[in-house]
């Protein structure tokens, strides 16, 4: 049995087995209010590791009440997943409530209580904020209490306004130890920690890159505040730590193909495509899987602000389409070796953010995430930018749990290696990162120019080349020729982006071995007949 008090000190509910008067403060108005705290026997609290939970919405009330014994459970009023031990407090006039029930706010606007054994402290007082408001579940572990020896648990909530508040996590002391927590706080708090020409700039912790991608991937944050937070990233510069954050965050709300699949090989190009240089990752994913790696695409048609030429659009103009369902390309993947799968697909979400892309009109790390939404299982191939991302986007990958990996700096940001000049890469192989250096005419595929499309004049506004239907009838025309065997640029640069994959896949251990089994799969018609099996599946 516990008993103690429970007190409200700066907004921080704290339960201990000692007794005293307790003190509740406001800490935006300074103001200090004696509560009358009862001391009750309490049972050790429970938590249900599906728990969903309310605000504690009149905490900040500036008049005495008397509270009731503690529980577990925290409220969310900045649209994030609290995870791990959680705080709250039971007030007995609102009543018992049982596992697996819930009860509306006496008074209007408080939203419904939480399932299970908790109910607000707003019993009688107006509550802050107004409305309902749509609670996330906490994922707590079963066993948070043992109900043995004491345990102090402790949360503390800044009211800024009615709509923002900041919510820190709870910190246990057990015997001594101290478990760490992070603040959770929302979009707006975050974007003042990296906003241009503020003293106090810093980089964003683990958790909170995953609640900022959360709130943006949810819909409860104004398109002004996204798109301001992102470019205020841009100008900032991004971290690994960083680009963890989002990429994990985004990857639960993801259903991704191919989870369990062994060997599959998971290709990235730039999401928002090409403007001047042709999408050759669907013959380069076909000759690689004639040559007998399992390659998936990720990729998405006319996204903006670039609405450029993907994989969708050679499909497209080959008769063929990609798929949006992940379970779907999976099955192609398994039949054909080769799938072409909507990152929108198995994202949904990112459909919403389409609108603010196209606002801000400049690149931003959301670019380098979204490259990062792969499983975890998966040997990746990923397009980067000139500049520092190259190391980010692949260091990013190792700490996300891949062993395999190949980060490259191709044309126009994307997995196809120039023909004309060194093309550098990164590839984390088994856990090591190894610098690499791909050089055409090591294998006596250099050339003088690069593949190209047909020039036309510049697309009108808010249109791109992906929207140009004479551009899209190219790109698949050069693709057909490549698969047909077409000498030239395109199938020099066709063949060295399949050995990278075949590189990245294990098939072969040195590129050299990857361009001469790229060029029997291709000479030999393999890669044809992809492609006519993928024909048939997506008819």
């Amino acid at each position: 049995m516990l008993s103690g008090q429970v007190r409200a000190e700066g907004l921080v509910l704290l339960h201990t087995p000692a007794e005293g008067e307790g003190v509740a403060e406001d800490q935006d108005a300074r103001r200090r209010v004696a509560l009358e705290v009862p001391l009750l026997p309490a049972e050790p609290a429970r938590v249900d590791p599906h728990f969903d939970i309310e605000l504690l919405r009149s905490m900040a009330a500036p008049r005495a009440r008397t509270v009731g014994p503690a529980e577990i459970g925290i409220a969310d009023d900045v649209g994030g997943v609290r995870r791990g031990p959680q705080v709250g407090c039971a007030h007995h006039p609102v009543g018992e409530l049982r596992e697996g029930q819930g009860r509306s706010h006496p008074q209007g606007g408080g939203g419904e209580a939480a399932t299970g054994s908790f109910a607000g402290l707003a019993h009688g007082d107006p509550p802050i904020g107004a409305g309902p408001r749509a609670f996330k579940t906490a994922r707590a572990p079963a066993s948070l209490w043992s109900g043995a020896g004491p345990m102090l648990t402790l949360c503390r909530a800044t009211v800024r306004s009615p709509r923002s508040t900041r919510v820190e996590r709870p910190r246990n002391l057990e015997g001594g130890r101290r478990t760490p927590t992070v603040a959770s706080m929302s979009l707006r708090d975050l974007l003042k920690h990296i906003a241009p020409g503020r003293n106090d700039v810093r980089h964003l912790t683990f958790d909170e890159c995953r609640e900022a991608m959360d709130a943006c991937l949810s819909g409860g944050e104004s398109e002004v505040t996204v798109g301001a937070f992102w470019v205020a990233l841009r100008a900032k510069g991004t971290t690994v730590e960083e680009l963890r954050g989002f990429a994990s965050a985004a990857r639960e709300r993801a259903n991704l193909p191919g989870e369990k699949a062994q060997g599959l090989v998971w290709i990235s190009p730039p999401l928002g495509g090409y403007e001047s240089a042709p999408p050759l990752e669907v013959a380069a994913g076909l000759v690689a899987a004639g040559a007998g790696a399992r390659v998936l695409i990720s990729c998405d048609r006319c996204v903006p602000p670039k609405r450029g030429l993907t994989a969708s659009s050679v499909l497209e103009g080959l008769g063929l389409s990609m798929t949006w369902d992940p379970a779907e390309a999976e099955s192609w993947v398994e039949q054909t070796r080769f799938a072409v799968c909507s990152v929108s697909g198995m994202l949904p979400e990112l459909l919403e953010l389409r609108r603010v892309r196209d606002e801000i009109a400049v690149r931003t790390p959301l670019s380098t995430v979204e490259k990062l939404i792969c499983p975890p299982s998966a040997a990746v191939v990923a397009g980067a930018q000139s500049g520092p991302v190259l190391g980010m986007a692949v260091e990013g990958l190792q700490e996300l749990g891949h062993q395999n990996a190949l980060a490259v700096q191709g044309m126009e940001g994307g997995v196809i290696p120039s023909l004309r000049r060194k093309t550098r890469a990164i590839e984390l192989s088994e856990g090591y990162l190894i610098s690499v250096h791909v050089e055409p005419e090591d294998f006596g595929l250099e050339s003088e120019g690069e593949p190209e499309l047909p020039l036309f004049s510049p697309p009108p506004e808010g249109k791109g080349q992906g929207d140009n239907e004479a551009l899209v009838r190219a790109a698949a025309e050069m693709t057909a020729l490549v698969l047909a065997g077409e000498p030239g640029e395109a199938r020099s640069a066709t063949l060295i982006a399949a050995a990278l994959i075949l590189k990245v896949a294990g098939r072969c251990m040195t590129l050299a071995e990857g361009v001469d089994a790229a060029t029997i799969s291709l000479d030999n018609g393999r890669a044809r007949q992809a492609l006519e099996q993928l024909r048939d599946l997506s008819q």
